[in-house]
């Protein structure tokens, strides 16, 4: 590999540590087994050269012997692999990074995939959940428009009541009206009748026997059956007569006199 020269070093007489500023010495850039030495302004090694025995991270390793020149700070230094890059050690250390980062990327991708199967999972039952959501709300609508068609039937099943009440009540009124016409028109027409009764029986009992007679001085002759019969009486006879007027018959003389007693009348003739 070429020269490492990044960054400075101090070292210390007596001691294998070397601690580096500004260096990235970890993750298989450096490994055990690479040369180490200070370098002059040029850049050209200065001896002695030494090996390194571990890389503890970017900035510290350890060499396989104590450092053994004067200690220093901040002084510019070199480490290579005189083997070249292919050496074992090298390898296996770049093979191990590799592994190490690609077991990372491994376990991100696992990650990822773990993340994005369960955003998958989320997102169908966030689409289920949605389906379920909108299935009810179509039922909840549907549900409502029936409710709103199930009451506008109901107000107009109430107005056709209200209007067959209505109507019922306007016919049971005319019914009464006509029935207290009628019974004020029966009432009028019993008195009615009863004042005519009345007034024919006072035209009966008012009817001069004079205009019975056929000739002056006589007066008709009752039968047995209190009838008018054939012939006349002379003057001055008494009889008890029934009279009827106008032909009528004792059933209707009945019919129209109160309590059913016939008129009649003792007359002095």
């Amino acid at each position: 590999m070429p020269w490492y020269k990044t960054g400075t070093v101090t070292v210390t007489n007596g001691s294998p540590a070397v601690v580096g500023v500004g260096t990235t010495w970890g993750n298989g850039a450096i490994t055990p087994g690479d040369s180490f030495s200070l370098v002059d302004a040029s850049g050209a090694a200065v001896s002695p050269h030494y090996e390194v025995l571990t890389v503890t991270d970017d900035t510290h390793l350890t060499l396989t012997a104590n450092y053994g020149g004067t200690t220093a700070a901040g002084a510019k230094y070199a480490l290579w692999n005189l083997a070249g890059e292919h050496t074992t050690p090298y390898l296996s250390a770049l093979v191990s990074a590799l592994v190490q980062r690609c077991k990372l990327v491994l376990a991100d991708a696992a990650s990822y995939l773990s993340q994005t199967l369960a955003a998958k999972t989320a997102a169908e039952e966030a689409r289920d959940d949605a389906q379920t959501a909108k299935t009810a709300a179509e039922a909840a609508v549907q549900a409502a428009e029936n409710a709103k068609s199930a009451a506008q039937t109901s107000a107009t099943g109430a107005a056709n009541s209200a209007t067959t009440a209505t109507t019922a009540k306007n016919d049971a009124v005319t019914a009464k009206n006509a029935a207290e016409s009628a019974q004020t028109a029966a009432q009028t027409s019993a008195t009615n009748a009863a004042a005519s009764a009345t007034q024919a029986a006072n035209s009966a009992a008012q009817v001069p026997i004079a205009s019975l007679l056929s000739a002056a001085g006589q007066v008709p002759k009752a039968g047995a059956d209190g009838k008018i019969d054939l012939g006349w009486l002379p003057a001055g006879a008494t009889q008890r007569t029934h009279l009827f007027i106008n032909g009528e018959t004792d059933a209707q003389i009945l019919a129209a006199t109160k309590d059913g007693d016939i008129i009649d009348r003792l007359e002095e003739v």
